[in-house]
């Protein structure tokens, strides 16, 4: 099963990495992302957390790209319903997902030192965190 691969190669990819709750929670979403996938994907996906609140939450947003056959589709939790993930509309809320559209592009284009470079400019104001890419066709993160 092809979720079941992907999850797998997720997991290798921060086997190297010190865990602590906030990736445990990360690790928790993405599973939940890729199980229902049955392709191989590029995931762009951006967390975010309130930390002016006491236990936040940690909710995202993400854009799916199968290279397959071009398709896209956005996903995003709340603050308030981090455990419940919202499809989105790809005509209707490219405006919202322009970000992960454009490192989607330059990504395709082979831009990735370009995206390097100017990783602060996509950072989320809340958490200051970037962008992850993460690319199960070419296995890389």
């Amino acid at each position: 099963m092809v979720a079941t691969l992907l999850y797998k190669k997720y997991q290798s990819l921060n086997n190297d990495m010190v865990k602590n709750s906030l990736f445990n929670e990360q690790l928790l979403a993405i599973k939940s992302i890729l199980s229902k996938e049955k392709q191989h994907l590029i995931l762009i996906i951006s967390w975010k957390k309130n930390i002016l609140v006491k236990n936040g939450s940690l909710y995202y947003t993400a854009l799916l790209y199968n290279p397959i056959n071009g398709n896209k589709t956005f996903i995003k939790t709340t603050e308030q319903n981090p455990k419940k993930e919202i499809l989105l509309d790809v005509t209707t809320s490219g405006i919202r997902f322009q970000q992960h559209l454009y490192i989607l592009e330059n990504y395709l284009e082979g831009k990735e030192d370009y995206l390097l470079s100017v990783q602060n400019s996509f950072s989320s104001a809340e958490m200051n965190s970037p962008y992850y890419i993460y690319d199960f066709v070419k296995k890389e993160n």
